[in-house]
């Protein structure tokens, strides 16, 4: 067979082989392709069960607030009711009490007429609406309207005859009769009142709207869904079991309120209590879960399903691209390993899986140990991309349901506003009631102020002596301390004190200890307010609630009344009866005078403590703590600041909070300008995500504890990068394992490759530590050119691909940052991209700094092109100002990036520049050296002068360079390791090739004719290699080198590894003597008995063989 018919068949067989390449190319990408759907499949499985989890935790949160809510508002409305009712009945006690200290009496001993008038005087201070003396027939013997005595209630529009009847009936504290006539809804309340022998009916009717308003709104379910929504875009509606209409259904512009249920597609099922599934509304499918209140009602929580898992699906993209860039870079990195032992003509080690002489498997355990480490840290980096999107997707959801809350907070609070307005008009008018009827029984009951005491107001001159004050009758100043009368009136009326000042505003009568108080002459006090009241500028005064330094509330309300005094005839200051006073006044024919006969008329102020508890029960579902308290925060809580520059809390579950600043809380002061706000702040030594609102001269603001957020990102991340591991791991056995067809493709390969020049711009290198690591012809590394892509290494391949790959997500990030491809207003990638966070180390900061680091490196690269641009047409001046153009981009770049993101992590950079400047002044003035051999060291390593594994010769040292640290440099050669100081290195002579060159060099005289010399060596020498393996190219002769003064050299080279050259220098030097002397070359200095030189065509042929 010719040398032709070979080269054919040879050419047929590499095209063949060539086939089955990229038949297995093609497979990798089909089985890729197929694992990315694979895993996309099982994640997207993972990732819908996780959601629909969440959601059902959710869910069944916002059922829980609502019926919390709800429950809390029938509390309240019964609360309210007992509190109402029992407010009259107090009144219907004063009234008796009143009757029993002589009001009765003196009203019966009077013309109908006055007692018609006394009864208006009574009721219309005191608010009350209707107000009758009944007989025990129901006949009407004392009230208001004189037209109405000796009628029987039941004939007149205020009740009815069954009405009547129940109030005949009742007793004290009985269960309050419910009329509606044409004058509104009203509770009457009567009890049976005694005098003498005769027996009468006391009965009171009170208008009950502001009750039934407050009670109307607490008792709206529609109310409370209205405000409450569910995240992905999720509602609540109510359905009536007993007749499947809508109590409340609206959602968008969607409103079914009073519309059967069924009509909208919904089943039965929703109405089972605890059901959870999803369901067809409107044509649209949702995710819902009820919840079962009371008898008659079903409340539903409802999610879109599709929007359930819309934000699943970009963490399923990331982790799936995660996924397929891992698997590309392996298989690939894979390739590039096997043809770069193919180039390098580098047998793999293999294990034989197969023992079948026919069709034997191996597995490539070389490749498999390149691309292991890579594999491990792609699965570390799947991991790393779904932990990371996974945070992100637990933290949107933090803030959506933080937002959620914050709506239904809201709703809750300007609800509260109305109500409160409601309730404290209520309260503010049965207050007034008390303090008028208290204060009617005071000017009626004179006892009070005539009690007995031992205690006297007095004050101290400039001496420091005693004096008491004196009244106007002359006599001292008294008050009564610890009235027992006063204090029945306390314990009948939920009130907790009673104070009786003077004109002055020193007390006269308390039922408490305090009977020294007197009203403030500071405007900055609390009770200098209720001086209008003595001065006649007002007529009640109600104080504001608030808590003293002993931490009880306390509220105060005064109203005007007067008392009236004379002189008794010892002399003795005596209080009287109003009506003893208007008695003197139609004696005298005046009124409202100030003396009338002997009795001086006093105007003064009676206040009352309101019972705080009492307050608190009135207000309690519009308190901060029924505001705020919630149960959807999985732990959590809300927590509110006031908006003075401190930023007080004034509400917090954690009482000790309350009163804090922002500050002392650790509360960033970002949360306070009034925009977005979501960050994590440590409270109390707890760490919380917050999103804070403002509204109306407040911030409220949502505590997430940290630790309840991140429920399953690590589950999630773990399964992840566990399924990628499989799947790479079986991907990966298509290109490690082989077979006898596949070792044929890559050793005709290899043979082919094998001829191909040894000095490429990328090579292979063996490490100090053994293993085979790739590096780049010294030459090359600063001409800014592009090494092509065939000579490239494996490593240097994967780092080009990778820098393509990232430049993806930088790309995404970029484009949103200009306002491109931009998702939802409150996307927690526009918000990370706002920089509205604080500068700390978080998540936060973490991604921009990323971003930051990447555009870096990116921008970095891109500049490099116009600079090889630039240089290409510039030439050797444009080459300089490229290079210098590239160190300071690169420098400055990377130093700038690195103050940035320290920045972006809370450190002050400028001040750390300071400190740095400090630190290595005063470290320079005492290690100098040691502060130059470790910036030399930094510099080396950045500017790669040389690398570990490089030849280099320092200071006439060759060898290998084996170690570069911050301080020194170790260099191997010669079986020896020098050290040098980094700062000493200077003038190195890198020549790190593929191969190196072992050369050398012999003296022949001048009388040897060179023409001769060059025809030995060109036949001589290539017999060296095949006498020696470690010679990889040559020996070839140089010439003539060298023209001395009595000879002339001639220099031979030969290539070989860095650890053979002093080898084959002696090799060289050996064999060159031995040809020379061989073919009868006189050397220069040769003894002169010596062989003459022969000519080839003389020598004889087994000889020249």
């Amino acid at each position: 067979m010719d040398n032709n018919q070979t080269e054919i068949m040879e050419n047929q067989k590499l095209t063949r082989n060539e086939r089955i390449v990229t038949a297995n190319i093609i497979a990798n990408m089909v089985m890729m392709l197929f694992g990315a759907i694979a895993i996309y499949a099982f994640l997207s499985n993972v990732q819908s069960k996780t959601s629909i989890i969440k959601q059902q935790e959710n869910n069944n949160l916002a059922l829980t607030e609502v019926v919390s809510i709800l429950d809390k508002n029938t509390e309240n409305s019964e609360s309210l009711t007992n509190i109402f009712h029992q407010g009259n009945w107090n009144t219907m006690d004063d009234i008796e009490l009143l009757f029993k200290k002589g009001l009765f009496e003196k009203m019966m001993a009077n013309e109908n007429n006055v007692r018609a008038e006394m009864f208006t005087e009574l009721s219309s201070p005191a608010g009350i609406s209707n107000l009758f003396l009944l007989d025990e027939n129901g006949n009407v013997v004392v009230t208001s309207n004189e037209e109405l005595f000796g009628r029987n209630l039941a004939t007149t529009a205020f009740v009815t005859q069954d009405n009547l009847n129940r109030m005949l009936k009742m007793s004290h504290n009985s269960e309050p009769v419910l009329v509606k006539n044409i004058y509104g809804t009203y509770y009457y309340y009567a009890m049976p009142y005694f005098y003498g022998d005769s027996q009468y009916v006391l009965a009171m009717g009170t208008s009950s709207w502001a009750l039934d308003e407050r009670i109307a709104s607490l008792k709206d379910v529609s109310a409370v869904l209205s405000r409450m929504s569910v995240i992905n875009d999720g509602f609540l509606f109510a359905v009536n079991r007993t007749d499947d209409l809508f109590m409340y259904y609206k959602n968008g512009t969607d409103l079914l309120t009073g519309q059967n249920a069924y009509n909208t597609g919904l089943n039965q099922d929703i109405m089972t209590d605890g059901y959870r599934g999803v369901q067809t509304i409107l044509g649209e499918k949702y995710y819902c879960t009820s919840r079962a209140f009371g008898d008659d009602t079903v409340i539903v929580a409802a999610a879109r399903s599709k929007t359930m898992g819309s934000r699943d699906k970009y963490v399923l993209l990331w982790s799936v691209m995660g996924f397929i860039i891992v698997m590309t870079l392996c298989l690939l990195y894979a390739v590039f390993v096997r043809n770069d032992f193919i180039r390098n003509n580098i047998k793999p080690e293999k294990i034989m899986l197969s023992s079948d002489p026919e069709k034997p498997m191996y597995f490539n355990k070389s490749v498999f140990k390149k691309v292991m480490p890579l594999m491990m840290i792609g699965i570390i980096v799947v991991y790393a991309i779904t932990f990371y999107t996974q945070t992100l997707l637990e933290i949107t959801e933090g803030i959506d349901k933080s937002n959620v809350i914050l709506q239904e907070v809201i709703g809750r609070y300007e609800e509260s506003i109305e109500s409160r307005e409601v309730i404290e008009d209520y309260y503010k008018s049965r207050f007034i009631s008390t303090a008028k009827l208290l204060s009617f029984f005071a000017e009626e009951s004179p006892e009070v102020l005539n009690t007995g005491s031992e205690f006297y107001h007095s004050i101290y001159d400039d001496k420091g002596n005693r004096q008491f004050l004196i009244d106007d009758e002359g006599n001292r100043l008294k008050s009564v301390a610890n009235s027992a009368i006063l204090q029945q009136l306390c314990d009948e009326n939920r009130i907790e004190a009673i104070y009786i000042f003077d004109e002055d505003g020193h007390t006269i009568a308390t039922n408490t200890g305090n009977w020294f108080f007197s009203l403030s002459q500071n405007p900055d006090d609390h009770s200098y307010p209720f001086r209008r009241v003595l001065e006649g500028k007002t007529d009640s005064y109600l104080q504001t609630a608030m808590t003293d330094d002993l931490g009880v509330n306390s509220q105060y309300f005064g109203i005007s009344m007067h008392y009236f005094t004379t002189k008794a005839a010892n002399g003795e200051t005596v209080y009287v009866s109003r009506y003893a006073y208007e008695e003197a006044c139609a004696r005298e024919g005046v009124s409202n005078v100030t003396k009338a006969g002997n009795i001086t008329r006093h105007r003064s102020m009676l206040q009352i403590a309101l019972d705080s508890e009492l307050v608190s029960s009135i207000m309690a579902d519009t308190n901060a703590d029924a505001i705020l308290s919630t149960e959807m925060l999985s732990g959590g809580s809300m927590i509110m600041f006031d908006n003075t520059p401190e930023h007080t809390c004034v509400y917090s579950p954690v009482k000790a909070s309350i009163g804090k600043t922002a500050a002392e809380l650790g509360v960033s002061s970002k949360a306070f300008t009034g925009d977005v706000y979501y960050g994590f702040n440590r409270i109390n030594g707890v760490s919380y995500f917050q999103v804070f609102r403002f509204i109306d001269k407040y911030f409220i603001a949502t505590a997430l504890p940290q630790a309840s957020m991140y429920t399953s990102r690590g589950s999630i991340s773990l399964i992840t990068a566990g399924v990628c591991l499989f799947m790479i791991a079986l991907l990966l056995l298509s290109v490690t394992i082989t077979s006898t067809v596949n070792d044929e493709v890559y050793d005709l390969i290899s043979d082919v490759k094998g001829d191909d020049n040894l000095n490429s711009s990328i090579f292979s290198i063996i490490l100090p530590s053994g293993r085979f690591a790739s590096t780049t012809m010294a030459q090359i590394r600063w001409n800014n050119q592009r090494i092509p892509w065939n000579e490239r290494s494996p490593e240097m391949k994967l780092v080009s691909i990778l820098g393509w790959i990232i430049a993806i997500p930088v790309l995404y990030f970029v484009l949103s940052a200009v306002g491109i491809n931009r998702t939802s207003n409150d996307s927690i990638v526009n918000y990370i991209l706002s920089r509205g966070w604080d500068r700390s180390p978080n998540l936060f900061a973490l991604s921009a700094a990323i971003m930051v680091i990447l555009m870096t490196l990116i921008a970095i690269e891109l500049f490099r092109i116009p600079v090889r641009l630039c240089t290409s047409l510039l030439g050797t001046r444009g080459e300089t100002i490229g290079h210098l153009l590239l160190s300071i981009v690169k420098y400055g770049g990377t130093i700038g990036a690195l103050f940035y993101c320290l920045y972006l992590f809370g450190v002050d950079s400028p001040n750390l520049l300071a400190s740095a400047g400090i630190l290595s002044l005063v470290i320079g003035l005492g290690a100098q050296s040691l502060i130059k051999d470790i910036i030399a060291g930094i510099f080396i390593v950045f500017e790669g002068e040389f690398r570990v594994g490089d030849i280099v010769t320092i200071n006439g040292f060759r060898g290998t360079v084996t170690d570069i640290g911050l301080r020194t440099t170790k260099i191997s050669g010669g079986g020896n390791v020098k050290i040098f100081n980094n700062s000493e290195i200077s003038g190195v002579l890198n020549m790190t090739k593929e191969t190196s060159v072992a050369s050398a060099t012999i003296g022949l005289e001048y009388g040897q004719d060179i023409d001769i010399v060059e025809e030995v060596l060109n036949r001589e020498l290539p017999l060296l290699k095949e006498d020696n393996g470690q010679i990889l190219d040559g020996p070839t002769s140089l010439g003539v080198s060298e023209l001395a003064e009595r000879r002339y050299t001639v220099t031979v080279i030969a290539r070989c590894s860095e650890k053979d050259v002093r080898g084959i220098n002696r090799y060289l030097n050996k064999s060159l003597l031995q040809i020379f002397q061989r073919n009868g070359i006189k050397i220069a200095n040769q003894p002169v008995a010596s062989v003459k030189p022969v000519a080839a065509s003389q020598i004889p042929a087994e000889t020249k063989k």
